[in-house]
């Protein structure tokens, strides 16, 4: 795996060629989409001053922490790293209590990934399971909670997600 950074950019690839020929236009025409790395530096960075503070209150000594932002890129792409939002994913879409899907006028974001709120959306769409965790990754069950939502409203799956205490938004 080859990886090369320009600035704000970091492109991972299997193909040295792809990485270049990718950084070689991105370097010279897009600026970063999000200030990811730096955000994620900032809330490391208010945990080592939290945790100054703690060792010197134990200790009565001063501590040096720091904090790189290419540490801060690094800790916010491991889900990636460990395939957890890729397709094959549990929140790349691969769980299907944790997708986004049509409904009748409009979409509707499910994040029902824990095995309660899994239980939860299947009884609510008449989808028989075995296990809470497992089945979810099954296409039956993709298929399933897919024709349900299609058939309800926003207003109908708002009004499910409160009675039922089911992790969703709606949207248009």
């Amino acid at each position: 795996m080859f990886i090369r950074e320009c600035p704000s950019i970091i492109v991972v690839s299997t193909s040295l060629n792809e990485v270049n020929a990718s950084l070689t236009w991105r370097c010279n025409w897009l600026l970063p989409a999000s200030l990811f790395a730096d955000m994620g530096g900032a809330l490391m960075a208010s945990e080592a001053a939290l945790q100054a503070i703690l060792v010197q209150k134990a200790t009565g000594k001063g501590t040096l922490h720091e904090v790189a932002l290419s540490t801060a890129a690094a800790w916010l792409a491991l889900p990636r790293q460990w395939q957890m939002t890729t397709p094959r994913g549990a929140v790349g879409g691969a769980h299907a209590g944790y997708r986004i899907y049509p409904c009748k006028n409009g979409r509707v974001a499910l994040a029902a990934l824990e095995a309660h709120f899994a239980q939860r959306l299947c009884e609510a769409a008449g989808v028989n399971i075995a296990h809470p965790v497992k089945d979810l990754f099954k296409p039956a069950v993709h298929k399933a909670i897919e024709t349900f939502v299609a058939g309800k409203t926003r207003k109908e799956l708002d009004a499910l997600a409160e009675a039922r205490d089911i992790p969703l938004l709606t949207m248009k």
